[in-house]
């Protein structure tokens, strides 16, 4: 049985509400009516914000870009993609709807019979990395620079036969035109990138996640790529578990620029990045 009052003194094991209007929510079990146990034979409390009891939902607009703040390893496809579609509205670039997480139809329709849990199953809703790269759901969008959110597997089923056990990760990429000449700009965006590897000499397999790998190979055969870059924006080591968090705050900071042409190196876009020299 759940016992809700309101309460003005600390309860005991925690502090005093932060905020006005909260409420102390009381674990008992097997009260009768009109019993009240003993203060000290209470189980846990917790306070309860009083949108939550009065069933206000806090989960912000969509339109509102402070979702951001709110992404996390519990945040859903839908709330991932949410959060995009409201960035799309603060530039004339594309901001791919959705996190991508499949490298084609084939492979999307392969791996999401293997999909097993609930957490996992809602990512068929997650787009490929086709998808992005033809933009068909958007007009005139092929042409833009874009940007995109990925959530994968860190490897595939042949490098790991227990890939099922395996983390899912979350990055991004940035493609941009060239101020002059063709090709394009691919910088990925990873905040798990080990900063001691050996960027000059290493080739691509050696830096890279495997599904980063299959992007490049995508992006060349849809076009020429000028060149590729790697890197996590110069930050410090992150916590565990917080790539969608850095992945989508790095997407916000860089919408302002991105409808600007790649300058070269002296773009600022590429600070904390290395250039991917080898094939």
């Amino acid at each position: 049985m759940v016992i809700t009052r309101n309460i003005i003194k600390q309860a005991i094991g925690t502090g005093e509400p932060k905020q006005e209007n909260r409420v102390l929510t009381e674990y008992t079990d097997n009260l009768q009516d009109g019993e009240v146990r003993p203060e000290k034979d209470f189980r846990p409390m917790k306070y309860v914000p009083r949108e939550l009891r009065i069933g206000h939902s806090l989960r912000p607009k969509a339109i509102d870009t402070r979702a951001i703040s709110h992404l996390n390893w519990d945040s859903s496809s839908q709330d991932i993609a949410d959060v995009l579609q409201s960035l799309q509205k603060t530039t004339t670039a594309y901001v791919h709807p959705r996190p991508l997480s499949f490298q084609d139809q084939a492979k999307k329709k392969n791996l999401v019979s293997h999909l097993e849990t609930q957490e996992e199953r809602q990512l068929q809703r997650n787009d490929t990395f086709t998808e992005f790269w033809s933009r068909s759901n958007t007009p005139n969008a092929r042409g833009r620079n874009g940007i995109s959110l990925f959530l994968t597997h860190c490897q595939s089923r042949t490098a790991k036969p227990d890939w099922k056990g395996d983390w899912w990760h979350c990055w991004g990429i940035t493609l941009l035109k060239k101020l002059n000449g063709n090709g394009k700009v691919l910088i990925i965006y990873d905040c798990d990138t080990d900063e001691s590897r050996n960027f000059d000499a290493l080739r691509p397999k050696e830096l890279l996640l495997q599904t980063q790998c299959q992007l490049i190979d995508i992006a060349r055969k849809n076009g020429k790529l000028d060149s590729v870059w790697i890197g996590n924006a110069g930050l410090k080591p992150q916590k565990k578990w917080r790539c969608i968090f850095h992945t989508a705050q790095w997407i916000q900071q860089s919408i302002p620029k991105l409808d600007e042409p790649f300058q070269g190196p002296e773009d600022d876009r590429i600070t904390g990045f290395h250039h991917i020299k080898r094939r």
